[in-house]
């Protein structure tokens, strides 16, 4: 069985759990405490927490101070008396009280009414409460009420400690995906150097005297090629998505006829393909990242003819804008994507298809660092798609002050 002193210690550490000692004023308990006066029509009410050596006061109305000396304390009296509403009628004919500084002198407490403030697995932390500086009783009215506001006041450290639990995890995750931003870029970055290394032995090779090589040596030279670029895509795709900052400093004012004309001319040419551009205005310009900008439409574009069932491929680029926002999007006559691979594909290194229209399997980076850039500006990215008939992506850039 636990002692007193054991059942004390713990107390002691459920309070300190709830991190609320010594916190600024907050208007959620102030009410609480403005409610019990009126209710009780007491000119002083007070959330007092009970610590190892004092008493503190969360809110307190009708009182100047802070907190008390823990052994002046009638709060203490309630804790130890495990009763669901402990009162003093008159402190003065109390044995326990009459003496106390706190009935002799400021605030001359007379009455006192508490209601203990209890976890859900049974420490007391402290009180609601009432006094008086006279003698007197309360309804039983006032006792319900008083007891209410008491599961009140624990309602809001509960949801407290857990906004405190959910800021903490918040946190912990943030500097973990921070030591993972790092970790990718260090790796990445140690990779590439070599990587291209191995790609310019390669090219020296493969353009070396046909006769100096056995054929075989020269198909495997040209696998290992192959294996590195790819490899080299991947390197050089989580470098840019771990890169992705938003810097508003780089935004140049774009005029968008001339950057599609621009665009279309920088995608490579494929048999069937047709890319339909639809702006409202010829002259209208938007002010974004240029490089940004490439890197969304190159992905998505990128992705339409990839991912490909059809041999006419065909994609729609449009635009329009509203107060707030530059919107696009792109759609293309593909196969589509299931409605239950909405939310993965933008999940780092996962893809909806195996293969591409060419056999090679994606990485699972783009869309991704597509989505990244996006949310960066405080826009959003959405996927709509029907299966066999094709899949249009939609996206938002916020505007920024010129």
């Amino acid at each position: 069985m636990i002692n007193n002193s054991e059942k004390e210690i713990k107390r002691v550490e459920a309070l300190e759990k709830f991190k609320i000692l010594d916190t600024s004023k907050e208007t959620d308990y102030d009410n609480i405490t403005y409610l019990a006066s009126i209710i009780c029509q007491a000119p002083i009410a007070l959330i007092s927490f009970v610590d190892k050596e004092r008493q503190w006061f969360k809110s307190t109305y009708g009182l100047s101070i802070k907190e008390t000396p823990r052994n002046y304390s009638f709060c203490t009296h309630t804790i130890s008396s495990a009763q669901e509403l402990f009162i003093i009628e008159d402190s003065r004919n109390d044995v326990r009280f009459k003496n106390n500084p706190i009935t002799t002198h400021y605030p001359e407490a007379i009455f006192y009414a508490g209601v203990p403030l209890v976890t859900h697995d049974g420490h007391i932390l402290g009180t609601i409460c009432i006094i008086d500086n006279k003698k007197r009783t309360l309804t039983e009215e006032q006792k319900t009420a008083l007891k209410m506001l008491s599961r009140n006041v624990m309602k809001l450290l509960e949801l407290r400690q857990k906004n405190l639990e959910l800021e903490a995890v918040k946190t912990h995750l943030e500097n973990r995906n921070e030591d993972l931003e790092s970790f990718a870029m260090v790796v990445t970055h140690d990779i590439k150097s070599p990587l291209t290394n191995i790609l310019l032995s390669h090219d020296l090779l493969l353009n070396s005297d046909k006769s100096s090589l056995p054929e075989e040596i020269r198909e495997l030279i040209k696998f290992s090629n192959n294996a590195a670029k790819k490899l080299k895509l991947l390197v050089d795709g989580i470098l840019g998505y771990y890169k992705n900052e938003n810097d508003a400093s780089s935004y140049k004012s774009i005029l968008l006829t001339e950057y599609f004309d621009s665009l279309n001319s920088s995608i490579q040419p494929e048999i069937g393909l047709e890319i339909n551009f639809h702006i409202n205005h010829p002259d209208k310009r938007i002010y974004f990242n240029r490089t940004k900008l490439d890197q969304i439409f190159l992905n998505l574009i990128n992705n339409s003819i990839r991912y490909n069932d059809k041999d006419e491929i065909k994609i729609e680029i449009g635009h329009h804008e509203d107060d707030n926002f530059y919107h696009f999007y792109v759609k293309d006559n593909g196969p589509g994507i299931p409605e239950k691979d909405y939310e993965s594909i933008f999940n780092l290194f996962k893809t909806a298809s195996h293969k591409d229209r060419f056999g090679v399997k994606g990485s699972g980076i783009g869309l991704p660092t597509v989505k990244k850039i996006i949310e960066n500006t405080g826009g959003s990215i959405t996927v709509d798609s029907k299966l066999g008939e094709g899949t249009s992506f939609s996206f938002s850039i916020k505007k920024i002050a010129i």
